[in-house]
């Protein structure tokens, strides 16, 4: 699905709602020009569908209810986008070509349009290595059979999964009129299973319509150009695939199918455990490239140098390993993954998107690739991932739990406390005699069943020996409280030390993104924060991923800790900023040096928490002509 069609299925899922231009372009990873651009095309190919006004988009209509697939079209001339997919599918699939004259007046428009949709047409094929070759009034398609395959594998994909999140397999099955597709689809999760594969549910409908595509290129008598040997671990899944489809669809599969549809496999599934994959030499061990091993390996170790995260495990590096192969093998190809609506992690999880630009920005460097902001979701999901795990082995706030012995019901209260903070906490020890309890444990919290003297000066919750649901949730929220205040107390004190009055700057109006990262990098220059460089550093980072929110506050900052001391620089503008689309009124230019690698997981997630919501960003807006205010301001929404 492209982000066109994401933004129909926004404005779809809320069909009562008007969204900013603004709101719409944070979510899709678009200017807001583009977003304009979109509701054009969306527009014209069709009856106007979005309406627009001062305060945003909206559907101009009820959205299409259930029924709306049933009813009969329009005219395919009638609608650009229709008519324009129309013709390319007969390029493909004719090996004569078209007639223009033919073309124009089966479909009921003027040869001029015919003649600009092919110019349309043109920029489309190029990208797959295809030519539309014009001879008089004829036009034959030229180039390999694997891209008029992915022509097609894109035409099916389009039109089956319009205004959806995925696939829709029984569509798909009725536009290519064949039903099999469905336990094809089935069938084949079976098969993965088997050799240990997998596939999400999108690859796994990609897969399927690619097998659609291959059917019916068989059927046409149009073989797979011929490729290099499959990889000897890829046969037997291959082999099975195939068989499947020959049992399926009644068709016979030469040897350069059979090998076509084995690289099908090792682009669109992965292997469900590829470190043990690889040390077992099974089906999955092709997956694994040693030196894209070595590579991410190598990624993952700058990361650590550079902010003090340490990611490795063998099971992460393996499965990111094999990602990155296939993430780089789409960039080279110009393909993108397309990210779910809505998953995206930067205003949720800011700590793991900076991560997750970093590898991106080391993905690019290392092989010189462009890699698109929906990639930087997906490896943003590997990165989460893993740090999820390593937060479940290292939890913060150490609990003292104090139970009287009766039988062995501090160890069961103990597993449920556990339970309970699961993440957060941890009980670091448990006292039975009452006698052991001081009034300053080294704890961060005192849970106990019953009343201790002297009071402790740390937090004490009482429970019963044997709680109930609602009292572990309240000593939930008071552990989650405690790591909560901690995080604000470290935030504030090390934001105590790295902004000064000589760094913040008020201006009435600042042009644009470029400027005020000018303006700013100018500033911390000044002062010896940074060095000359450093602004280009500021501009590369932001061309991988605009550091604006829809709360109108933007943190823009350098890849890497390279500042000669850390600082933050300050501007907030009377009337919004342009950045790259997006409307911003406070900017903070952070300058990190290598003494703030230990704190800057936690700072940078709490200082980013605060300036992603757009209540306390007015109220910081409403500071912005006074240093100490704003401070103070800042610290207390921490």
């Amino acid at each position: 699905m492209t982000k066109r069609d994401d933004l129909v299925a926004i404005l779809q899922a809320s069909p009562h709602m008007t969204f900013p231009a603004s709101a719409l372009a944070s979510r899709l990873g678009v200017s807001t020009r583009t977003i304009r651009s979109y509701v054009s095309s969306v527009n014209d190919s069709g009856p106007a569908t979005i309406a627009s006004s001062r305060s945003g988009y909206r559907l101009a209509g009820p959205a299409p209810g259930p029924e709306a697939s049933s009813r009969t079209p329009g005219p395919v001339g009638s609608h650009v986008a229709s008519r324009r997919t129309h013709l390319l599918g007969l390029l493909v699939s004719r090996a004569d070509g078209i007639d223009v004259f033919s073309a124009a007046e089966d479909l009921h428009v003027s040869e001029s349009t015919i003649e600009a949709d092919l110019t349309h047409l043109r920029a489309v094929l190029k990208r797959v290595g295809l030519v539309a070759v014009r001879r008089g009034p004829h036009v034959r398609l030229e180039g390999d059979e694997a891209g008029r395959r992915r022509i097609m594998r894109d035409l099916l994909t389009t039109v089956a999964g319009r205004g959806r999140q995925f696939l829709d397999i029984h569509e798909l099955a009725r536009l290519t009129d064949e039903p099999a597709l469905i336990p094809f689809r089935h069938e084949l999760a079976v098969v993965l299973e088997r050799h240990r594969l997998m596939a999400n549910q999108r690859t796994a409908d990609e897969l399927t319509a690619h097998v659609a595509v291959l059917v019916d290129r068989v059927r046409s008598g149009c073989d797979a150009a011929p490729r290099d040997p499959l990889l000897e671990p890829l046969v037997p899944v291959a082999t099975e695939v195939s068989d499947l489809i020959e049992r399926l669809f009644d068709v016979r599969l030469e040897a350069t199918e059979r090998a076509y549809l084995g690289f099908l496999l090792l682009d669109k599934t992965a292997p469900a455990d590829p470190a043990i994959s690889a040390r077992e030499g099974t089906t999955s061990s092709a997956f694994l490239d040693e030196e894209c091993v070595r590579f991410v390996t190598d990624i993952v170790a700058r990361l650590k140098t550079n902010y003090a995260v340490d990611l490795y495990d063998e099971r992460f590096v393996s499965f990111l390993a094999v990602h990155v192969r296939n993430l780089v093998h789409r960039a080279s190809r110009g393909q993108s993954a397309v990210a779910p609506i809505g998953q995206s992690v930067k205003n949720t999880h800011p700590l793991v998107h900076e991560l997750a630009v970093f590898i991106a920005q080391q993905i690019e460097l290392g092989t010189g690739v462009t890699v698109a902001e929906d990639e930087i979701s997906f490896l943003a999901f590997h990165v989460g991932g893993r740090l999820q795990a390593m937060h479940q082995q290292d939890a913060k706030v150490r609990i003292l739990l104090v139970a009287p012995r009766y039988y062995d019901v501090h160890t069961a209260l103990a597993a449920a406390v556990e339970e309970a903070v699961g993440g957060i906490g941890v009980v670091d020890s448990v006292i039975t005699d009452l006698g052991r309890v001081t009034a300053d444990p080294s704890c961060d919290v005192v849970v106990s069943t019953v009343p201790v003297s002297p009071a402790p000066k740390t937090p004490l919750v009482l429970i019963p020996a044997l709680p109930a649901r609602e009292d572990l949730d309240r000593l939930r929220e008071l552990v989650d409280d405690v790591a909560a205040g901690q995080r604000r107390f470290r935030a504030a004190a090390w934001l105590g030390t790295v902004m000064d009055p000589r760094l913040f700057l008020t201006r009435d109006r600042v042009a644009d993104r470029t400027r005020a990262i000018a303006l700013l990098s100018d500033m911390l220059r000044a002062e010896g924060c940074v060095g000359h460089d450093f602004q280009a550093q500021v501009l590369e980072r932001e061309r991988l991923s605009s550091t604006a929110f829809p709360s109108g506050a933007a943190i823009p900052h350098s890849m890497e800790m390279t500042a000669h001391r850390s600082a933050i620089a300050v501007c907030v503008s009377e009337t919004p900023i342009d950045w790259d689309g997006a409307p911003v009124t406070v900017v903070a230019l952070l300058a990190l040096a290598q003494d703030s690698r230990e704190s800057f997981g936690e700072v940078y997630d709490s200082f980013i928490r605060t300036l992603v919501a757009p209540s306390k960003v007015s109220r910081l807006r409403a500071q912005g002509r006074d240093f100490d205010a704003f401070v103070q301001t800042l610290i207390g929404l921490l």
